[in-house]
């Protein structure tokens, strides 16, 4: 090899080199106005949060539709609202999972099938627990952005009842949150408590039974009571009853608890 060969190998290997230094490190290619389409996916959750956050403060659907259709999402609703449930379920802000809840419910989410009430019994010769019901000036509440710029939603106890359902896997509190004209409503948070323990659940984990839906497995023989998040009011005294099976058999039912947003 050559002096004059070894000297353009030398010269193309630090001209190669001092190019791929000043287009990565000295001066990388940076892309601007880049349509929303192309985002990968942590982009596109921050993009699908921003919309959600402008839908919360101005209300305009129309402009979030807008905004969403440039992803390209054939079903940006079922998109969202599992954005909503993951953010809940990773613990991020309230205001967070309530403005991407909104915009979903905003989007035309369809409510799931609601869990069949077998048969609705109210026991012979027992009082049943005593359900503490909010009055209008004593709602439940849920602190949140709203579409309208306030800080709180309001939440009436629409109804508490007792289910004797041989199918399902065991005793339960099955929570469903819903609008006021009975949407459900994903990503609110259901606190379960009993003497010496507390839990919560959050609604929308179980879409095949609605994305209002969340449940609770109950111990025998515990009594529970059942709020919102942060709220005054609650339904009081649930505990696992035993139903009619037919043929001198009994076995534990459950409890249904509806809370509505109030409009």
């Amino acid at each position: 090899m050559t002096r004059l060969t070894i000297a353009l190998v030398i010269g193309l290997v630090l001209g190669l080199t001092a190019g791929l230094l000043y287009a990565w490190v000295i001066s990388p290619v940076q892309y601007t106005d880049i349509n929303p389409s192309g985002l990968n996916a942590a982009q596109r959750e921050e993009y699908l949060m921003l919309i959600a956050s402008g839908y919360a403060a101005d209300g305009n659907i129309a402009r979030a539709k807008q905004r969403l259709a440039a992803l390209g999402d054939p079903d940006v609703a079922r998109t969202v609202t599992a954005l909503a449930q993951r953010a809940a379920a990773e613990g991020r802000s309230p205001e967070t999972v309530s403005a991407l809840s909104a915009l979903a419910l905003a989007l035309g989410v369809g409510p799931g099938p609601v869990p069949t009430a077998v048969e609705i019994i109210t026991p012979t010769g027992a009082e049943l627990p005593t359900l503490e019901l909010p009055t209008p000036t004593a709602a439940i509440t849920l602190f949140a952005p709203t579409p309208t710029g306030t800080s709180v939603y309001e939440y009436e106890l629409a109804s508490a009842q007792k289910i004797c359902d041989p199918q399902l896997p065991g005793p339960m509190i099955q929570a469903q949150v819903q609008t006021a004209d009975g949407k459900p409503i994903p990503g609110v948070e259901v606190v379960i408590a009993w003497d010496g323990g507390r839990d919560h659940f959050f609604t929308g984990f179980k879409p095949e039974l609605g994305l209002g839906y969340g449940d609770f497995a109950m111990t025998p023989e515990t009594t529970y009571s059942v709020s919102l998040a942060a709220a005054k009011k609650r339904a009081e005294g649930l505990f696992a009853e035993p139903c009619d099976a037919g043929n001198g058999k009994t076995f534990l039912g459950a409890w249904l608890v509806v809370f509505r947003r109030l409009p």
